[in-house]
């Protein structure tokens, strides 16, 4: 496994060159976690809040899930090819990210050229992850296959979430992301956007019930003032103490603004 790994991380090298370079540098910011931390509060705030929900909770899991693995899972790997050798790179967390989001959205959206779409994005960011030498085949691989697992399992306990009396999954979605944080506080900003997001959208249903505007002039309103919220939270956390404790209460309060404060304010906001 090894040396094949060698083998296909050689061939990536030999097809760099100044073009593809370029090429992958502007793929790589749909790969980057900005991408989904903008791309996944639009759709709350201007499509389906439903859906913008689901997607957040379930990308943030597997982002947890990534960083716990990526630090309890260490392979010797040959030095070739690897940036930042000497770092666990197992799984790829940009593969992964990927695979969790187009996946997720395939069965939502059940359309073959969506699907063609999601299935294509993927193999293009798991190219570009391969080309840069940033991972080998082996987190290649392993970042698919956990991302896919947890989409399937995230629409297998759809049903049996969805089920619950409220007080429930409230209760639910408090203590899972305290779990989380308990048991791997590294992964503490994952574990504080999940449950600013599942306390955020409880409240949000019984209090807002923010109704998604079909006029686009509305629709940007809200993506503006929702973005406009959402920088200024990353940008003050710059300035925060970087403890366990302060980066996962930063990211309750991102979760929140996301799924109860900014459509409070759009609610409350006047037509135009």
């Amino acid at each position: 496994m090894l040396q094949a790994e060698a083998t296909v991380s050689e061939w990536f090298q030999q097809l760099q060159n100044p073009v593809f370079d370029w090429l992958t540098s502007v793929i790589s910011l749909l790969a980057s976690e900005w991408f989904y931390v903008l791309i996944i509060p639009l759709i709350f705030w201007m499509f389906d809040k439903h859906l913008g929900f689901r997607l957040l909770y379930v990308y943030s899991f597997s982002m947890y899930l990534h960083v716990f693995l990526n630090q309890i899972v260490i392979i010797d790997r040959p030095a070739a090819g690897i940036q930042g050798n000497g770092l666990s790179t197992f799984p790829s967390g940009p593969v992964q990210a990927a695979t969790t989001f187009w996946g997720y959205l395939i069965p939502e959206v059940a359309r073959r050229s969506f699907s063609l779409l999601a299935v294509l994005m993927i193999g293009i960011i798991s190219f570009v992850t391969l080309y840069t030498g940033a991972h080998l085949l082996f987190d290649v691989l392993g970042a698919v296959l956990i991302g896919s697992f947890i989409v399937y399992a995230a629409y297998r306990s759809l049903d049996w979430v969805g089920g619950m009396p409220d007080p429930f999954r409230f209760s639910f979605s408090l203590v899972l992301p305290c779990a989380l944080l308990l048991l791997f506080p590294e992964s503490a900003h994952y574990a504080g956007l999940l449950l600013g997001t599942g306390i955020g959208f409880s409240f949000e249903q019984v209090k807002v019930r923010m109704l998604i505007s079909p006029h686009w002039s509305r629709k940007f309103l809200a993506a503006i003032v929702g973005l406009t919220g959402l920088f200024l939270i990353v940008y003050i956390g710059t300035f925060l103490s970087p403890t366990v404790l302060i980066h996962f209460l930063h990211f309750t309060f991102l979760g929140l603004w996301i799924t109860l404060i900014a459509p409070y304010l759009f609610c409350a906001s006047p037509p135009i």
